[in-house]
């Protein structure tokens, strides 16, 4: 009966243990859909843009090409988040960026602080596809210097690549996973996030002549938000689930 009651017990963690998603965009909307009114299954955060080339193309993707680039915030359901941990996860089913410079452009989103002082307004941190040297890249960049994740040695994305970038904001560090087409994930842990508040998941689209070419384009499949139970909440869950099922046992 012990095994039972602790097979029970880490069952009921295990249910708890999941990411919650708190804003979510799939791009599922009508073919020509702008930006700004994507659809948000989760939550009330919406980016207030509208771009011609920044439509869902009826695929199930966010079609970006070649335009003016994009630095906009979506403001989030809850505002000045100052502890906890949230993963922003963005899935890009194809590039193509053979055109356009041998560096600059790039499509990647980013946990965002916002303020009413502008100075006072930062990326805490910033995942994006870039073409560097000619080459695609998967980048991080937190307080420091950008991090390369991944150098795909080609101009073109050769599968889907599916990326999560996990913030703690009360370590101020950033844990990377991604996976090429399916695969097992990959990570780099311990980037250095800069300090702030969460309010915003931004856009980061540096989509501009040259630096993005007339037929450079990045399909973008899904970007979400969620907060992740903490550790110390987990074991606070197991203990009342152990203590529940034990008061369970000897009462029955």
């Amino acid at each position: 009966m012990k095994k039972t009651v602790m097979i029970m017990a880490i069952a009921l963690v295990g249910s708890f243990a999941h990411a919650a998603t708190i804003e979510n965009w799939q791009m599922n909307d009508d073919p020509g859909t702008d930006l700004k009114d994507l659809n948000n299954s989760a939550g009330t955060a919406k980016w207030y843009v509208a771009r011609t080339n920044l439509q869902t193309d009826g695929s199930g993707n966010l079609h970006i090409t070649q335009g003016a680039n994009l630095f906009n915030g979506a403001n989030l359901s809850t505002t000045d988040v100052t502890s906890g941990i949230y993963e922003l996860a963005v899935t890009y089913s194809a590039a193509d960026m053979t055109d356009g410079d041998i560096a600059g452009g790039s499509v990647g989103f980013s946990f965002r602080h916002d303020s009413a002082v502008v100075a006072e307004r930062h990326d805490l941190a910033i995942i994006k596809l870039v073409k560097r040297n000619g080459e695609l890249r998967l980048e991080a960049l937190g307080s420091g210097p950008a991090v390369t994740l991944y150098d795909f040695n080609a101009t073109v994305l050769p599968d889907t690549l599916a990326v999560r970038a996990v913030l703690n904001l009360d370590t101020d560090l950033v844990d990377v996973y991604y996976s090429i087409g399916g695969a097992a994930e990959v990570s780099t842990l311990g980037i250095a996030a800069s300090d702030g508040e969460l309010d915003q998941v931004r856009t980061a689209f540096q989509v501009v002549s040259p630096d993005f070419g007339a037929t450079s384009y990045v399909d973008v499949d899904q970007v979400t938000l969620s907060v992740i139970p903490e550790p110390a909440t987990l074991g606070l869950i197991a203990l009342s689930g152990v203590g529940l099922l034990v008061a369970r046992r000897f009462h029955m």
